[in-house]
């Protein structure tokens, strides 16, 4: 994942859609971090099934491990 602005406000990331470098695909629902490490900023995601179905229970991974993830933003209207 290659993000070139310098900043930007982690809500327009969420709703994008990200997939794994093995094509599995997820919805970013949120972000958090823990008070003990605030510098490690987590991302909540939902994981879709093969029918394209969004699945129960969110996964927190840790931003800094997506660099390989493919992240696609869904076009806003201001």
């Amino acid at each position: 994942m290659d993000l070139q602005t310098s900043s930007f406000d982690l809500n327009i990331l969420k709703g994008a859609l990200l997939t794994n470098p093995h094509g599995a695909e997820f919805r970013i629902t949120g972000f958090h971090f823990y008070a003990n490490d605030p510098t490690n900023v987590y991302v909540s995601i939902r994981e879709y099934n093969e029918d394209g179905e969004l699945l129960e229970g969110v996964t927190g991974l840790s931003w800094a491990s997506l660099s390989e993830w493919n992240l696609q933003v869904q076009g806003g209207s201001n």
